[in-house]
């Protein structure tokens, strides 16, 4: 048998991640918390970085007298971000991949619950369904335990794997019994399982011992008041923003190390201009991530106009591609942009996480404004007859709201609302 060699030539395309590109993306994504903390190591580190004056700006005067309501009373997530990134240095991972982790993280609310479905992360980082489900499992491996669930259920479901629970009554429960366990109907599950109810209690306090918000931990137990990273006033039609220039280290470069270098010995100079050229970057990436985060808050609050006068019942269908689309930008970098970044508007100050539509099959609405209603259809119920969460979810369709009735429970639960046997008086 003849064995045929043939010369092929194929032409391959691939982003390599620098160590600049690596700094961008994760500046990015920090909250002012750890941007502000890393401000001030790189200055005790970097010999030609030096602490600017402060600049003259009277921001206090410009939003007192814009008519503000509302205090900076919202307890700021600290941590969990640097924390997950952190794990990730011991893996291998490809540029894709972590292009995918960084997404996915840089997407976790502050119980860390991920905000985006697969498809989302699919389009957003030019991925396959493989790809993306693999890097998510690799994610949701990482401390603490549960981190990056979509719902409550798969939060649960988590942490009782990583205890090699997966098989056992409590992960049962979970996924078969959720309508059961909301009633308390115990002799029904004991029925169909064919155990009895003494083992059914205690796997309901196997699942009670969980942390059903495990991004909290990385919360302060102190509350904290956010320091707001842009403020936004309404001036008639229009609307005016100002970046906060308070709060984070101004720094410049310290030119006369440039005539120390040249006096130096080579490991000295070589030492001096990789200095240089590290504060160049660190400076030129601080001034693209703030220049970032004033173009999609201009964005997100020209389309949320509304907002401002009428509150959460002003909130209209937003998605990250709208943001990405006006700011010629990648939706990746929305989601880095907006994830714990905060606005002060004249209702109060929110994270601009919270302009966004989430978790609705068809978006009339925003997430938002659909838990502002509902909150309605609670506070006015018969108390002795109170809303389930189907019945609420078909009150809400007859208004042109499609969302599923365990939809309903995740907004109830996260508005801090009971189930109705709990609201029974």
């Amino acid at each position: 048998m003849a064995l045929d060699f043939k010369l092929s030539q194929k032409q391959r395309f691939s982003l390599a991640i620098t160590p600049q590109l690596r700094q961008s993306i994760n500046l990015l994504q920090m909250g002012r918390k750890e941007l502000n903390d890393l401000l001030n190591s790189e200055l005790e580190q970097n010999p030609v970085l030096e602490e600017a004056e402060a600049a003259e700006v009277d921001s206090e005067n410009y939003y007192s007298n814009g008519g503000f309501e509302g205090e900076d009373n919202i307890q700021e997530q600290e941590g969990l971000i640097s924390h997950l990134m952190w794990q990730l240095r011991s893996e291998q991972l490809s540029e894709k991949q972590f292009n995918i982790c960084s997404t996915i993280i840089g997407s976790l609310d502050n119980d860390g619950y991920l905000t985006l479905s697969n498809v989302e992360l699919i389009e957003m980082t030019s991925s396959t369904a493989e790809e993306v489900q693999s890097t998510l499992q690799l994610v949701q491996s990482l401390d603490p335990s549960g981190i990056a669930a979509r719902d409550l259920k798969e939060c649960l479901l988590l942490q009782l794997a990583q205890m090699g629970m997966s098989d056992s009554l409590s992960a049962k429960l979970l996924n078969n019994y959720q309508n059961e366990l909301e009633i308390g109907d115990l002799a029904r599950i004991s029925k169909l399982e064919k155990v009895g109810l003494v083992e059914i209690k205690n796997a309901i306090k196997e699942i009670r011992k969980l942390d059903p918000n495990p991004g909290r931990a990385f919360n302060p137990e102190e509350t904290h008041y956010v320091v707001p990273d842009i403020y936004v006033r309404k001036n008639g039609e229009d609307i005016e923003f100002q970046l906060n220039p308070n709060g984070l280290p101004k720094l410049k470069i310290n030119e006369s190390y440039g005539d120390v270098a040249k006096d130096c010995n080579v490991e000295e100079s070589v030492y001096l201009k990789q200095c240089f050229k590290s504060a160049s970057w660190l400076l030129k990436t601080i001034e693209q991530r703030q220049n970032t985060i004033f173009r999609v808050t201009q964005s997100i609050l020209n389309r949320q106009f509304e907002f401002l006068d009428k509150g959460v019942d002003g909130l209209k269908p937003l998605i990250l591609k709208d943001i990405a689309n006006d700011c010629g930008l990648h939706e990746s970098t929305i989601s880095r942009a907006t994830n714990n970044k905060f606005v002060h508007t004249p209702r109060g100050v929110f994270e601009l996480k919270f302009f966004f539509s989430s978790g609705l099959k068809s978006i009339d609405f925003a997430a938002e404004a659909v838990k502002s209603k509902i909150s309605h259809l609670i506070s006015s119920e018969n108390k002795e007859r109170p809303l389930s969460d189907e019945v609420i979810a078909k009150k809400l369709g007859i208004e042109g709201i499609n969302i599923a009735r365990r939809t309903v429970a995740k907004y109830r639960e996260s508005m801090g609302i009971g189930s109705s046997s709990g609201r029974k008086k």
